[in-house]
C-alpha cells in the first residue's frame, strides 16, 4: 500500500502585524504595518520598496518610519481588507485588523 503524501506547510516571508489608527493624525485614519524587524531578509530599503509598492498599487500617500530598530509602514486611508490582501499575495501572514 502507499502512504498518502502530506502537504508540506505553506512557506511564509514572515509575519506582519497591522492596526488602524487616529491618533495624533487630526483625525485621520491610518493603517500601521509592522513586525519587519522579526524578517532578517527584510532591511530598510526593502521595507522602503514594498511601502512604495503599496502606495502606487492602492493609489494612496503613505511613508516608512524607523524608531530605533522598529520599521513601519504607514499608509493613508481606512482600506485594511485592501492592505491585508497585497501583502498576503507577496507570501507574509498578517494578524491584527485586516477588515
Amino acid at each position: 500500500t502507499t502512504v498518502p503524501a502530506t502537504k508540506a506547510p505553506k512557506s511564509t516571508a514572515g509575519r506582519l502585524v497591522m492596526r488602524r489608527e487616529t491618533k495624533h493624525r487630526g483625525g485621520k485614519t491610518v493603517v500601521v504595518v509592522t513586525g519587519f524587524e522579526t524578517i532578517p531578509s527584510l532591511d530598510a530599503k526593502a521595507v522602503m520598496t514594498l511601502a512604495a509598492e503599496l502606495k502606487k498599487t492602492l493609489g494612496c500617500g503613505g511613508t516608512m518610519e524607523e524608531e530605533g530598530t522598529e520599521r513601519r509602514i504607514v499608509i493613508q486611508g481606512d482600506d485594511p481588507a485592501r492592505v491585508n490582501a497585497l501583502l498576503v499575495a507577496r507570501g507574509f501572514r498578517v494578524s491584527g485588523v485586516t477588515r
